[in-house]
């Protein structure tokens, strides 16, 4: 565990990388102050610290990011690059004020690389990060976006749960109930955090909740229902059927075409911008946040559908004639045989009138069948072939591509 002395030094080291003044006072002091700068604030509270880079910007006077960190990087834990945060450079970049956390697990061993800013029995983070934005949101004069993806955007959803001063957030690839994730870091994190080595998903859930710590975003659904946020999902990640779908069906989003899920200000969307858990393009984050921030979701919507089948960056391409295919009539409906020799998995989404109705799951057949006894006009598909390093290939054939393969 790193002690205080030796969180000071990293606490300053960050400040010059970030270059800002550095700040070491206890929760109370922070909590007490009436003006606020700009800085790296390290809360010290008992033996723990958590830290707080704040920087203003002048587009969006009202408005800031409110940032938390995914999982910490090998080449942040080797420099030592400890405390860090995400999304300052973006932030600049766009003109906005941000507010960025550091998750304070970190500290307790080097072998911990995400935390979720769950907290654990000496330190509840998530009960004192809402009152350091309350205080925040109070001292500075702005209201929240939170911002995250992966365990950030899970951390970014938890708190526009259960703060006021935080009215929207911008998510990607969240990860919804913690111990649905990879279970060699949920259980480290108990060992480490709780002093007991856990098994099971409940055994977690419930060591937690015992303590006062929520690891699941379902359980919150109520509370989200009346929040506005963009949430953006890879379509080719495994998230998208542990954590997403079920995020969806338990807020009761609405299909709108098979990309876009939404209710009043909720929005979700599912897109291809590479293989697996693969983090949305910078230019795409760029555009969205400006246009989210300016409350121009019309805008938004239209940047981020460019992103429906076709990723840019080389890890998924359309091609005008490869993957080939092969339709053949069926008693009751269409058999589509994706034709590409090279690729080891294929999908399809059957489109009908230019909607999206269903998407299969990838398998090494390539064989994929539709139902359509009542007839084949408005139909519609779009192949998707997968090859061994991850990268996608696409195609869409039209109504009139099928009917001239009989």
């Amino acid at each position: 565990m790193c002690d205080v002395s030796s969180k000071i030094n990293k606490g300053k080291r960050s400040a010059n990388r970030f270059k800002v003044s550095f700040y070491s006072l206890s929760i109370d002091q922070f909590l007490d102050r009436n003006i606020i700068d700009d800085g790296l604030y390290q809360i010290l509270i008992g033996g723990n610290a958590i830290d707080v880079l704040i920087k203003r910007g002048i587009t969006f006077s009202d408005k800031a990011l409110l940032t938390f960190n995914g999982a910490l990087s090998e080449k942040a834990r080797e420099l030592d690059l400890i405390p860090n945060f995400t999304g300052v450079a973006l932030a600049e970049e766009i003109g906005a004020s941000v507010v960025a956390f550091f998750d304070p697990v970190i500290y307790l061993k080097d072998d911990i690389y995400i935390g979720w800013y769950l907290g654990w029995r000496e330190l509840n983070t998530q009960k004192t990060i809402i009152l350091i934005v309350n205080h925040l949101a109070k001292v500075m004069g702005v209201s929240f976006c939170s911002f995250g993806g992966s365990g950030g955007g899970f951390a970014s959803l938890y708190y526009l749960s259960e703060s006021d001063e935080i009215n929207k957030a911008f998510v990607w690839n969240c990860q919804t109930v913690v111990e649905k994730y990879n279970s060699r870091f949920w259980r480290h994190l108990s060992e480490v955090s709780l002093q007991k080595k856990l098994t099971s998903e409940v055994e977690f859930s419930e060591e937690m909740g015992a303590i006062g710590i929520c690891t699941s975003l379902l359980s919150k659904s109520d509370s989200l229902k009346n929040k506005d946020f963009i949430y953006l999902q890879n379509a080719l990640d495994w998230h998208t059927t542990v954590h997403a779908e079920p995020f969806i069906k338990k807020l009761d989003l609405d299909d709108e075409d098979g990309f876009f899920y939404s209710k009043e200000k909720m929005l979700f969307f599912k897109g291809n911008w590479g293989a697996g858990h693969a983090v949305p393009p910078r230019k795409l984050i760029v555009s969205a946040l400006k246009l989210y921030l300016a409350d121009n979701v019309a805008g938004l919507r239209r940047e981020v559908s460019k992103y429906k089948y076709i990723a840019g960056e080389n890890k998924i391409v359309k091609k005008e004639e490869d993957p080939g295919f092969y339709v053949s009539k069926k008693p009751k409906g269409l058999l589509i045989e994706v034709v590409d020799d090279f690729s080891i998995w294929a999908t399809i989404y059957e489109k009908w009138d230019g909607v999206v109705v269903k998407k299969y799951q990838y398998n090494k057949e390539k064989k994929f069948f539709i139902n359509c006894e009542s007839g084949f006009e408005g139909l519609s598909v779009v192949l998707f072939s997968k090859y061994i390093d991850g990268s996608v290939a696409w195609r869409e054939i039209s109504n009139q591509d099928i009917m001239d393969s009989f």
